[in-house]
């Protein structure tokens, strides 16, 4: 009889055993399907953020380079050839002659670059632009600031923009100075 029951218990698994295992690798399954899925969302939103960032800050580098190139007008240190010098929008004449234009188009989200007077082909620098100002200062001959300078004592122009990454919705500021170096 030993023989017998011997025999009856190599015979396999019970369903009950092979019921528990179904279901235990059922739960290991499903846990490492979230993990690996939130994972790989992670990375996308990172990238995504890192994206917008990355053009926000390549569009304020475009917009500082152009402004250092802004012509001043003779005599020298008498001010820039800065016909439009408003918040959202700034025209002026660079070194080589050319009439630039970097205006701020809310309704669109977009900062654009203009580098003929008519503007027949602007470049778009960044989008998703949820916010973008201009502080203009200068300093007076005594060292102090000058608050909303004109095109005669402009010296710095504050720029702060903003831009919404579409994917995750976070809102990214960047902020920089440019000092108008051309004085002539």
């Amino acid at each position: 009889m030993t023989a017998r029951s011997h025999v009856l218990r190599n015979r396999g698994f019970t369903l009950i055993e092979l019921i528990i295992v179904i279901v235990l690798i059922g739960l290991l399954a499903a846990v490492g399907t979230s993990m690996i899925s939130d994972s790989f969302e992670t990375t996308y939103m990172l990238n995504s953020s890192a994206s917008s960032s990355a053009k926000a800050r390549n569009a304020l580098e475009r917009v500082e380079r152009e402004l250092r190139e802004v012509k001043p007008v003779q005599p020298p240190g008498t001010g820039f050839d800065i016909p439009t010098l408003t918040t959202p929008k700034i025209s002026f004449t660079r070194l080589d002659g050319a009439i630039v234009t970097i205006d701020f188009d809310s309704a669109s989200e977009t900062l654009r670059l203009c580098s003929d007077s008519a503007c027949t082909s602007p470049i778009t620098l960044a989008d998703q632009v949820t916010g973008f100002t201009m502080t203009y200062s200068g300093i007076a001959t005594d060292g102090s600031s000058i608050p909303n300078a004109t095109s005669a004592n402009v010296k710095f122009v504050d720029i702060s923009m903003t831009v919404k990454d579409a994917k995750s919705g976070q809102v990214l500021a960047q902020t920089t100075r440019v000092a108008l170096r051309n004085t002539g």
